[in-house]
């Protein structure tokens, strides 16, 4: 077999191998929607349920049972509604990290603006300022990257002890556009830039910040199925900025 030949036969390879991983990617994310689905249907009832008798029970025990028995029902009640944040918070994993991406055409200017009415409520609660430059236009799917952006607002107007502001930016970096959500909220040590992507992984209790520790797993898993990269620069009491790209696919609308 002559050189050309064999580089054909090895093309026709790649190719052939190319394909069964595209089938074995679908076929994990069927099964990935399929789970999805089935959490949500056959747990979220019941364990509403468990959470509206739970309250029912906290709420007829007022001064009915002693001390000792009221601290165990509010400890059921307590950690029922922790089942019912982790619950949501799994299914929101599982929904960003299936791969059907409906890529089209966004202008993230007027997406951030849609993200911003629908935050509206807790940032006028926190007395935040949320600011942002002219952002460009890019193929995307605009719903996970509305829930990308819901998700890093989110985080810094929680993760903040004084009044939030919040500046998001973007600038082209050869073939991508590089964005940055910088805040000034209460930091991250260095040492725990990789653990805050992890999922279920918290750096606070939940009596002082609550949630599920899973945003900014959903947020890196948005990144990864765009082909792009998300990472953090803080420092422990002077705010956070983190940093992630998207491909610049069509720069020519952002000229």
């Amino acid at each position: 077999m002559n050189s050309n030949a064999r580089a054909k036969a090895n093309t026709n390879s790649s190719q052939e191998e190319i394909a069964i991983l595209k089938d074995k990617l679908q076929v994990l994310d069927k099964q990935m929607q399929e789970l999805v689905y089935a959490v949500g249907h056959d747990l979220k009832a019941p364990l509403r349920q468990a959470l509206g008798f739970s309250d029912l029970l906290l709420q007829h025990s007022q001064g009915k049972f002693d001390e000792q028995t009221s601290l165990y029902v509010s400890r059921l009640v307590h950690s029922v509604k922790k089942m019912e944040i982790l619950l949501e918070a799994f299914l929101n994993f599982g929904r960003a990290s299936i791969n059907n991406l409906q890529i089209e055409k966004v202008d993230c200017s007027l997406l951030l603006e849609d993200v911003l009415n629908n935050c509206n409520e807790i940032i006028v609660a926190s007395n935040g300022t949320i600011s942002y430059d002219k952002l460009p236009i890019i193929m995307a799917d605009p719903k996970r990257l509305t829930l990308l952006f819901e998700h890093l607002i989110g985080n810094a107007i929680k993760f903040c002890n004084n009044k939030p502001t919040v500046h998001i930016s973007a600038r082209q970096v050869d073939k991508n556009w590089q964005f940055a959500v910088k805040d000034n909220g209460i930091g991250i040590d260095t040492n725990d830039f990789e653990r805050i992507f992890k999922l279920f992984q918290r750096l606070h209790a939940t009596d002082s910040y609550p949630g599920a520790g899973v945003g900014l797993t959903i947020c890196q898993r948005i990144i990864e199925l765009h082909e792009g990269k998300i990472w953090i620069e803080s420092e422990l009491g002077k705010g956070s900025i983190v940093f992630f790209t998207l491909p610049a696919n069509i720069a020519e609308d952002n000229k």
